[in-house]
């Protein structure tokens, strides 16, 4: 059973790229926003897989490894246009994910 029936989802946002094609086969008509090195993400560009490639400069994300992340308004603000938020990046805790799930209106997995 799919985690989601694609007319609940608004917008996806990855961190990290990673399986992008198989999301937009699963989610066809919802926004796809992959944040991470866009010098890295070449693959992704390409508007079949994402609609916008968020690099890593853009958005510092690193005050949401922190228990109680000083989060700015403009980092608050982007995770919480995402009803889905799909991170592959490594985390040895829960702490980046329990941030991201604290601003996301839907799921963070990771």
């Amino acid at each position: 059973m799919p985690l989601f029936e694609e007319d609940e989802v608004q917008g996806i946002l990855v961190i990290r790229g990673g399986a992008i094609g198989a999301l937009r086969l699963a989610f066809p008509k919802v926004r796809i926003d992959v944040k991470g090195d866009a010098k890295r993400l070449c693959l992704a560009r390409h508007p079949t897989y994402v609609d916008a490639i968020v690099g890593a400069e853009r958005l510092d994300v690193h005050p949401l490894f922190s228990l109680e992340p000083p989060t700015s308004r403009k980092l608050a603000g982007y995770p919480g246009r995402f009803h889905l938020i799909i991170s592959y990046l490594p985390a040895s805790d829960t702490t980046f994910t329990d941030s991201l799930k604290r601003h996301c209106p839907g799921q963070a997995i990771s």
